[in-house]
Formats: structure tokens, sequence, C-alpha cells
């Protein structure tokens, strides 16, 4: 039974003033005038583009000639075509634009261009006409330019491989053009809305294939030049310019493989060295898609779906229609070298970029504020795929734990950001492709999934995708799809809308700390909400100003059920409620059952004992569900961090980690000892926190057998490897022993057989060069320049950072950034990354990053937003107020670099200061706790 006072409207004055704001930003569909200026006009939309490149790869300077005519529809009469053009030289003196005419009717006239000009800051190409555009006629506007191939990743760029065989240099051309880069490679409308049809040719030397989203309609040769073709290739159906991709190689494939259910053929193009290396994704690719067919319950658009592996490439995988690009380590496997890990890594990357080809592709975000409505479903459903084509390796449950953790660090910062944030100018958009779009919203869209039922949810997406087929929308138009679905099917009750209780979660930055408060005598608990704050400072005075609808559900110890994750009562903003009918005081109590609501909980001290009590019985602690473990301890150390909870019962709870079998919960437990590890590192107590650590690591290392062994199944494989990881990090004498005797192996061994198992080995690594010298690195670096497998390269990357030899160190990260180096661009922040997790090494890293500002700004380009990669790096590690200044001090003389990481400024600043405030007011509580009593 639940007691609680009358529901009042969820909308509370903060919620209303983000609405209004969120409504003012974006725009209504029906108030285009007032577009803001760096957003097209939207007078003149296009229709269909025609797209012809030639490409020469032979040609030193890269330049690339194409021609672009595009089909456009007048809404508004005006004088001026608007477009968006960026590093591209236009041939001004032959624009043309006529009026399009009927097959047949008389040819038309041109339509004087009187003026052009560029606008560089909103990258637009502007053309004024002597007599305007008349609405609803349709017009011709043919455009000539040329670029350059770049080496950023945006864009059309170009990527090369050393080929094995011949020992050459390889060069291909490739597109990335999310969220804004299709500009770059040709003159275009570049806003997702302006959805139109494309033709697109590719000329390029015959030695080289072409490839695009549609299949090839017809090949010739040219007349003037016999070794060069011309590819045309189909029409594609509606869709945004980002989704827009095509490429030119050598690049080969294995026979493809087709679904089951429409026989879709799946090719998967590779450097021919990695041939072997895509069976794995052949195999897993039309599975993946035949289920999401199935589920979504619209066939496929596309009549063929290609797969490509990039050398170079900025994101893990991009989800062009019916031509996916990936970054190499996303999608090649190799039996040998790829851990389980990254195995279901590429799996769910694969699955979430076909999920992309209805969410997304099919129907497209209105605006960049709903970035997270294609990015969070693409996640969520394509972890539902996972789980349903490969179903022992536990997916949702990863899933879940990850994403948590991700959100759960970034989203208790005041300076992080709502799911749906109102975008301005697109210059901001780069910065919010980080964890809230990406953990938080497949989080949030869960909780959804468990509040509605399966077949509420899933009836409600197929009546939503149907609805804006080949279309745009906004967050709302799926609320209203999903509500009217429940309602009919009495999912929610009349009064209630999808709406109030998920726009509480997607237009307000945070989540909810869920109090229970237990009265053992009444056998209930009040139940209350504030939002959570690393910082303590900020939660006295923030923390009771936000609320949310939170979907509660419950066990008790006399039942144990956690299947019931339909919830048993709603907190809202009406205030705290009472339940009861809870058990008296020889039963513990535990909130959100299997995570499925996206919130911390913190219990009265008594409960949180009897939960700690529970867990350190060997006997009793399965009786609680493997995700809920994880959040007992992920929450009892944050809570902890806060000081909500003393430290002695959050190390008190974690002991029972010794008996755990389950991969996540060591995982999430990793994360927050770690945390704490990088704290205490550079004072003289860290010794004794090592020694806490190697008491709760011990146990678990003698128990998941000899290094050399590899296990048989993947659940072990995961855990055992982040039990090795925690072993080297603390020093763990037993693996020390064994992880040196190994790599020694490892550097003398002829066989094609790995001497390490494959799951362990950049543990291994790490260890091996941190107690070896320069020749071990040096080795270890031939390695890396030799390897084929991007697995393994990765690997010795972050282990070359485990050196304890500064002046190595040094040279490392200075050939992260340099051109002629062997290190790819998509791989410096790895680098910078590893060095900076060593203890001996971050000192070096951060001097690196002030003194070689500039340098690694140029290195990746301007208007790069990957100067606050470097900076979230830093942050995780970064306590003292000095070093702080000197940070904040060097961001404000270099203002232009940051332009485009100011997000992650704020988080870096705003981190910082909460490990300051940590270690001035935790620090002697941890040690208090960890020292013998």
């Amino acid at each position: 039974m639940i007691l609680r006072s009358n529901t009042a409207p969820l909308c509370m004055i903060n919620l209303c003033l983000l609405w209004i704001s969120h409504f003012l930003l974006v725009g209504s569909r029906s108030a285009r005038a007032m577009t803001p200026r760096y957003r097209l006009p939207g007078d003149i939309i296009p229709e269909h583009y025609n797209i012809s490149i030639l490409t020469n790869l032979d040609d030193n300077d890269f330049t690339y000639h194409g021609r672009v005519t595009i089909k456009l529809k007048c809404i508004r009469a005006t004088n001026k075509i608007v477009l968006h053009a960026y590093t591209l030289t236009i041939g001004t003196d032959v624009l043309r634009v006529s009026e399009a005419r009927s097959e047949g009717a008389p040819k038309p006239q041109h339509i004087k261009i009187t003026n052009s000009s560029y606008d560089t800051v909103n990258e637009f190409f502007i053309a004024e006409t002597n007599k305007p555009l008349q609405p609803n006629r349709t017009y011709i506007y043919d455009i000539p330019y040329k670029g350059t191939l770049n080496t950023n990743l945006w864009g059309f760029y170009r990527s090369s491989y050393l080929d094995q065989k011949s020992n050459e240099t390889r060069w291909l051309a490739v597109t990335q053009f999310s969220p804004i880069h299709a500009r770059k490679a040709f003159p275009c409308f570049d806003e997702p809305a302006m959805k139109a049809t494309f033709s697109i040719s590719l000329i390029h030397d015959k030695k080289y294939t072409a490839l695009s989203n549609m299949p090839v309609k017809h090949t010739s040769i040219l007349e003037d030049r016999d070794h060069w073709v011309k590819t045309e290739f189909e029409t594609t159906v509606k869709m945004s310019t980002y989704v827009v991709g095509f490429m030119i190689s050598d690049f080969e494939h294995l026979p493809p493989t087709e679904t089951a259910t429409r026989q879709i053929p799946f090719k998967v193009w590779v450097r021919r060295d990695a041939l072997e290396q895509t069976r794995f994704s052949l195999f897993v690719g039309p599975q993946l898609l035949d289920f999401l067919e199935g589920y979504f319950g619209i066939n496929y658009p596309l009549p063929k779906q290609d797969l490509a592996a990039i050398p170079d490439f900025n994101f893990n995988a991009m989800e062009n229609w019916g031509l996916i690009t990936f970054r190499e380590k996303a999608i090649l496997y190799d039996p040998k070298s790829t851990s389980v890990n990254l195995q279901q890594s590429l799996t769910f990357t694969t699955a979430h970029e076909i999920a992309h080809m209805w969410f997304g592709n099919l129907v497209t975000m209105q605006w960049w504020t709903d970035l997270w409505l294609k990015e969070g479903f693409a996640s969520y459903l394509g972890a539902i795929a996972m789980e349903n084509v490969i179903t022992h390796w536990q997916t949702m449950s990863h899933q879940v734990a990850t994403d948590l953790g991700y959100t759960f660090a970034l989203d208790s910062l005041n300076s992080s950001h709502p799911v749906s944030v109102p975008i301005g100018n697109p210059a901001e958009i780069a910065q919010l492709f980080d964890k809230i779009p990406y953990a938080k919203g497949p989080l949030i869209i869960r909780m959804m999934n468990h509040f509605l039922g399966d077949e509420t949810f899933q009836a409600g997406l197929q009546q939503y995708l149907n609805k804006f087929a080949y279309g745009n929308a906004e967050k709302d138009d799926l609320w209203n799809e999903l509500t009217s679905v429940a309602h009919v099917r009495g999912a929610l009750p009349a009064e209630t809308s999808v709406k109030i209780i998920m726009d509480s979660w997607t237009v307000q930055t945070g989540y909810p700390l869920v109090n229970v408060q237990r009265d053992y005598e009444q056998g209930t608990a009040k139940v209350s909400q504030s939002r959570y704050f690393q910082n303590v400072e900020l939660k006295e005075k923030l923390g009771n100003k936000q609320c949310w609808w939170i979907p509660l559900s419950y066990t008790t110890g006399h039942d144990s059920d956690f299947n019931s994750t339909k919830p048993k009562a709603w907190l809202n903003c009406s205030g705290p409620i009472v339940i009861t009918d809870l058990p008296n005081e020889d039963s513990w109590v535990l909130f959100n059952l299997k995570a499925t609501g996206t919130y911390r909980i913190n219990y009265d001290l008594k409960n949180w004992e009897m939960l700690s009590e529970v867990l350190n019985d060997e006997s009793e602690f399965r009786k609680i569900d493997p995700l809920n473990r994880m959040l007992l301890v992920v929450d009892s150390f944050s809570l902890a961090w806060t000081r909500d909870l003393n430290y002695d019962l959050a190390f008190k709870l974690a002991s029972y980690l010794k008996y755990e079998p389950e991969f996540i919960v060591w995982d999430a437990a990793d994360a927050h000892l770690s945390e704490i590890a990088a704290m205490l590192r550079y004072t003289p107590d860290y010794d004794i926190y090592k020694e806490y650590l190697q008491s709760i690591v011990r146990p678990a290392y003698e128990k998941i057998g000899p290094l050399a062994e590899e296990p048989d199944d993947s659940e072990t494989s995961q855990r055992k490897s982040v039990i090795t990881a925690m072993a080297r990090r603390c020093g763990l004498d037993l693996y020390e022993q064994e992880a040196k005797e190994l790599f020694k192996q490892a550097m003398t061994s002829s066989s094609d057989s790995p001497v390490i198992p494959k799951d362990i080995r950049g543990s291994v690594y790490c260890t091996g060069v941190a107690l070896s010298g320069e020749r071990e690195w040096k080795l270890m670096w031939n390695r890396y320049v030799k390897s084929n497998i991007p697995a393994e390269k990765e690997n010795i990357l972050m282990a070359l950072g485990c050196s304890k030899d500064d002046a190595v160190l040094g040279a490392y990260l200075s050939w992260s950034i340099d051109e002629n180096s062997l290190i790819r661009r998509q791989d410096s922040l790895t680098v910078f990354r590893s060095v900076a997790a060593n203890q001996i090494g971050y000192p070096i890293a951060k001097t690196f990053f002030v003194r070689r500002l500039d340098d690694i700004y140029n290195f990746f380009g301007v208007k790069t937003a990957k100067m606050g990669s470097y900076l979230t790096v830093l942050a995780n590690y970064m306590n003292t107020q000095k070093e702080l200044d000197e940070i904040k001090n060097v961001i404000s003389r270099n203002e232009s670099i940051f332009e485009y990481s100011k997000l992650a400024q704020d988080q870096f600043i705003e981190t910082v200061q909460n490990n300051i405030l940590w270690f001035k007011t935790n620090q002697n509580n941890v040690i208090s706790a960890l020292r013998p009593k």
C-alpha cells in the first residue's frame, strides 16, 4: 500500500523555464521567420543533389575537383541562395542558376548571379541573384568547386596504410560528415532537416574501387584517360547530408554474407592484409540487422550494407546509410589477440550503427538539440539486438553498468548538460558528443521501457518510425506516439503522459539521489529526493531545487524478488512519499531493482549495515542481483565521497568482493577504488591504501588461476582481466612475479602462438615495460610498428606509456603529435592518457600539455574540440589549487585554442575543485578507516 499526498503538476518553475528556454532557442516549426543567423534561412530547400567528384590519390597535392548540381525548391521569395561551404574553392565565375523545366519545355534562361561571398564565421556561401526566386518554383543550381583531401579526419579526407606485401604506402579517400562536415566535401544545405536525394559519381584511377551509400549503377572508362573510370551510383533515398558517405580505395572484401530474412548482402571492406579479421563481423552483422528489422517491423530501406575499416578515423564508427565506416579496432577481430572486452565492444558498435539505419537515418532529429534521440536509442536498441543475437554475453547488464559509471561521474557536475540540450551555434555541437547522449540517453530509455512494458514500448517505437519515415522529428513527437499507445494499452493512467515523466529526465541536468529512511517499528519508509552533486557545497546549496518523476521498484530480504521491475510507486515533485508494509528490523530493503532507474540511493545507516552484512556472507550475497550488488558498491563510495556515508562502511562493504564472481561488479568497484588511488598516489599514505587494495585483490587473484592460463568462458575472462589490472596497479607481489616471467617469455619467443593470454595482455605488457629498460621499450615499439592487428597495437600503445624513464616518456609524447611518426592522429590521445595514468608520467604529461599547447592544437586542426579531451585526462589526477591555477592561466592566455572546448573547460575546473575539496575533507577519513583499529 502507498501513502502519498495529492499529485501536483510536474511543471515546477525551474522545469517550465527550461522548456521555455528550449522553445526559444530551438524554435518551433511554425516560427521559421525567427531563424537565428547561424541557421540556414529556409527560404530555399534542396530536393536532389547530383554530385560528381574527381579524385587523384596519386597526386601529391591531394586536390579533388567537384561539381554539384542541386535541384532547389523556393519556399519564400528571395534573391539570396545561402548554403554551406567550408574549405572549398568555388568557381564563382561559372556558377549557374536556372529555373527547372519539364522535359520538352523550352530551354530556361539563366538567372544572373550578381554577387557571391563567404560568411566564414557561419560557414555559408551566399549567391545573390538579379531577380528574386519565386515561391513554389524549382531551380537548378550548378556549382563547380575544388578541395583538398585533408588529414584532420573530417569532411573528405585522406588516410593511408603500409602494405605488408609490397612495403609501400597506400592511400585512400573517405568521408566523415557528422555532425557538420559535409560542407567540407561539397556545397550543400548541411542541416539534418534539409533532407534530399543524392546521385553520386566518383571519378578515379581504375586501380581503385569506389563505394557509396547505394550500389553501383554504372561504370565507364573516361574517353580521354583510359586508366580512369567514372563510377555512378544508384540514387539514394531521401536523407540528411551527414549520413552521405563515399570512399575511394584499393580495399578488398571476403565473399559477402546475407541476412536470413531478405538476403540483404553484407560486405566488409578492408586493406587486404586484414581480410581474415573481418570474418566475425561478416557473421554477426547480418544477424543484428535481421533482428532489428523484425523489432521495428520496417524493412531495411537500402538494397545492400557495406562496412569499411578505415586506418585513420576520428570516431569509433559512423552510420553512413548503406556504408558504415569504422575505426579498425572497432570492427576487426583476431581470435588470438582480440580480448573478450574488445570483441563485445566491436559487436556493440556494429549493433549501434545498424540501429541507426532506423533511428537517425530513417527518422532524423529536427536539430542537434535532440542528438540523444538518435544516439541514445541506437545504443539501447543496439544492446537489445546484441543480447538477442549472442545470448551468453549478458550484454544488457554489461552495458547498463558501463553507462551508469559514465553517467554518474559526468552528470554529478553542475557543469554537465541536459540530455536534450538547447543547441544554438553549430560550433557547439562537437562538444556534446559526450557520455550524456551516449550513456545517460540509453539508461533513461531503458527506464522508460521498464515502466511502459516491452510490448507498449516496441509498439510506440514502430508507430513513431512509420509516421515520420524519411522525415524529421523532435522528442515530443516520440513522446506523443508512446503516450498514445500507452493509453490505449493501459500502460499509463489517462492523466499521465510520457512527456510529463521523461521531460524531467531530458530537459534538466543531473540525476536524483533517492533517500530512504525506514521506520522499523511502523514497517514504513519515507522516500524523498534531491539532486546528487559530487561537490558537498553544491549539494547543500542547490540539491533541493530540482525534482524528477522517479519509478520506484523495491524488494526485501524476505522475498528477494529482483524480477519485478515495474514500478510499485512513483516519487515526483509532490514531495516525499511513505511506503508501507515493509518488514521489521530483521530484514533489509533494497530499491531500484536491476538498476532500471537512473538514480543513486541512500539508506538509513541500519539498512546499509544489513546490506553490508548480507554481501559479506558468502552463502547469502547471491540473493542480491549482480546489478544491485554493483549499485551498492558504487553508491556507498559515492556517498562516502560527499560525506553522506562514512568510509568505514564503504570499505567494509567492498570487502565482500573476495566472493564476487561477476565482472560488472569488479569493473565498477575498480573505477571507484582507482579514483581514490589517484587522489592519494603522491601522499605518504598511499602505501596504506595499497595494502587495503591488496587485501581485496589477493584472494580474488589466487582464485583466477595462473596468468598463462586462458579461461574457457567470456565472463571469467573479463573478470580475470579486471582483477589482473587491479593487481598490477596495487603492486601485488604474486602478480608481478608471474607477469615479469610471462613478459620475458613473450619478448624471447619466436612462436606464432601468443605466450600471454589476450585478455590480460595489456596489463602484462604494461608491467613488463615498467619493470624493464629502454631495450625492452624499443622491442615493444618495433612490435607496434610490425603488428597487423588493431587490438594488439592498442595494447602496445598503452603499455609504452608505463615506462619509468622520464626521457622515454617525453619523447613518446612528442611522437604522438608528430606528423611523421607512426602513431596515427586518432591514437594521439591514447598515448597522452597512458602516460598520464603512470605515476611517474603524470607530471611529464602535464608539462607536455602546457609547453606544447600550440603544437597540439595545430596538429588536430582549427576549430577542434580535442583540447577538451586533454583537459579531461588531466582532471582525473589533479587535486591541488596550484595545479588548477596553472592550467586556468594557460586557458585564459589561449582563449582561441580552447574556444571549441568551453564545456570541457568548465567540467575540468569543477572536477579539480571537487578533487581539492575531497582531499581537504576526506583524505584523513580514508586513512583513518583503513588503519588497524
